[in-house]
């Protein structure tokens, strides 16, 4: 849309941007080749330059160049409030993301304890020397210690290794009257826990101490002392003794 002014041959364009010319399409205003987009902010057309007082071309161009300062600093308003705006949503953003972090860290070390927890109740479980009130040794009701009988632990030990050539502690049990546990503290020294043998059984897997302590003693160390380091000292009496005999034998 073009506005001409009481000034012949001088229009205003108020379409998408301001600018003042003359018959030799000279610019008016001091800044050579400017041009500003105010649609955005004012309706040119439906300004009266009269009731404004402008009524000479040194007037108009003050006038245009206010128009321009105007659009400037509109401008740079809106740069400031897009500014604003993209900074709110990056920390909303990054507020985000570490809450999803802190989820994530929270939900590794719920993770974390749970399986520290189960773990630790199957240590429990399986080096417990505590048996149920109902357990049954097999032994009891067995053509293999039918008339056999010990009168001690150490005579057990003897007997058991005679008639069956292994250590058996539900074997010597049976025949002794004791329980697990009495037995295998009894036999202290003279017996090991084998942990690729003893199955999570806190009562399997004994062999003699010189055929334990014997063979790759360096490779039974490596074993004895991982399954120590998963049991932790919950086999004071099997599997951590085993790994101290060995470290005698192997560092003596």
């Amino acid at each position: 849309m073009l506005l001409k002014s009481k000034y012949n041959n001088m229009y205003l364009r108020t379409n998408d941007d301001i600018f003042v010319q003359n018959t030799n399409n000279t610019q008016l205003s001091d800044d050579n080749d400017r041009q500003m987009t105010i649609m955005d902010y004012m309706d040119i057309s439906q300004v009266d330059l009269g009731a404004l007082g402008i009524d000479d071309i040194d007037k108009l161009d003050s006038f245009l160049h206010s128009l321009r300062t105007l659009a400037r600093d509109v401008e740079d308003k809106k740069n400031d409030l897009e500014y604003e705006k993209a900074e709110k949503e990056r920390r909303e953003e990054e507020k985000r993301r570490k809450e999803v972090e802190r989820q994530r860290l929270l939900e590794e070390e719920r993770q974390r304890i749970e399986a520290e927890r189960k773990h630790n109740e199957h240590v429990k479980n399986v080096t417990s020397m505590e048996l149920s009130l109902d357990w049954n040794n097999v032994f009891n009701n067995s053509p293999l210690t039918e008339g056999v009988y010990a009168e001690s632990i150490p005579d057990g030990y003897v007997k058991c290794l005679n008639n069956l050539g292994r250590v058996d502690i539900e074997y010597i049990a049976s025949i002794t009257g004791a329980d697990y546990k009495t037995v295998i503290q009894a036999l202290k020294g003279s017996i090991y826990q084998n942990p690729e043998t003893w199955n999570e059984c806190f009562y399997k897997g004994w062999e003699p101490a010189d055929e334990y302590l014997s063979g790759n003693i360096r490779r039974k160390l490596e074993i004895a002392d991982k399954a120590n380091n998963t049991y932790a000292d919950a086999t004071k009496e099997g599997i951590n003794k085993s790994m101290q005999a060995m470290q005698g034998v192997m560092f003596k």
